[in-house]
């Protein structure tokens, strides 16, 4: 008899398998384990303590993305731009650290633009700004809106505006002109991604026009023989800003309240 001695070879087996996640812009864990679908030595992929495998980052990862060690969690920070992002990362066999290999997930992250409602007063004689910002409670990506150079939103009426009243697309202010008639005016913005134009969202904010009455005193003179004393008492008076005018086609009437002296009429 003879023996001999044959040699059998191991090889490390490293299997990293591609995934998929999704977030909205406004933050998140987009893909729970890079590991959870990958093999080390034939075995599932393990991480911590006890386990049989390290995932990291390889290469530059985006802004906002990143890759925590510990869980293989893949985070998208609130802000993050919208768009598709391939992020590569290195599974490892914990037991051999040379053999690694890497792999691309792919992390999507989609836009979230969110108007939210307000109300203005102003009243019809004065006017002015109803609403100062129509986005200065909105968000863009998990962001406040921010309007003009710099920001990352846009602003534009939508539909037709009630007359008297405006929407200033570089501040955000709703101004109501004085004499506008009084009620209660349903306005719709759009909100807009600034880096996404394509993406916006509408909603309906409300402006209160209050009426203004405003009548003015006034003094008369006439002797004991009778006569006009005021011509026209409504003549120095206003009604929600504009002249105050009687008879037909005007904006006011007159009456006379309480008990008027005897002998003088309105």
């Amino acid at each position: 008899c003879a023996t001999v001695v044959d040699t059998v070879f191991v090889t490390p087996s490293i299997d990293p398998d591609p995934e998929n996640g999704t977030v909205t812009a406004t933050g998140g864990t987009a893909i729970p384990n890079v590991a959870s679908n990958d093999s080390v030595n034939g075995a599932p992929a393990v991480l911590g303590t006890g386990g049989n495998a390290t995932v990291s980052q390889n290469g530059t990862w985006p802004t906002g993305i990143s890759l925590n060690p510990t869980t293989g969690a893949v985070d998208v920070a609130p802000g993050t731009t919208p768009g598709t992002y391939p992020v590569t990362y290195e599974l490892c066999d914990l037991n051999t650290p040379v053999n690694c290999a890497t792999v691309v997930d792919t992390v999507f992250v989609t836009p979230v633009i969110d108007p939210e409602t307000e109300n203005g007063t102003v009243t019809s004689a004065l006017g002015g700004t109803a609403i100062p910002n129509v986005a200065s409670n909105d968000s863009v990506n998990g962001l406040p809106a921010v309007l003009g150079t710099g920001g990352n939103a846009t602003v534009s009426q939508n539909g037709t505006w009630p007359a008297g009243i405006a929407l200033n697309p570089t501040t955000g202010a709703i101004d109501v002109t004085p004499g506008t008639t009084p009620g209660a005016y349903p306005v719709t913005y759009e909100l807009c991604d600034v880096l996404t134009p394509a993406n916006c969202a509408t909603v309906v904010d409300t402006v209160f026009v209050t009426p203004s009455i405003d009548p003015e005193p006034e003094n008369g003179t006439v002797t004991a023989l009778g006569g006009t004393a005021i011509p026209n008492v409504a003549t120095n008076d206003s009604v929600n800003g504009a002249p105050a005018v009687l008879g037909t086609g005007g904006n006011a009437t007159v009456s006379q309240n309480g008990t008027w002296p005897t002998g003088v009429t309105l």
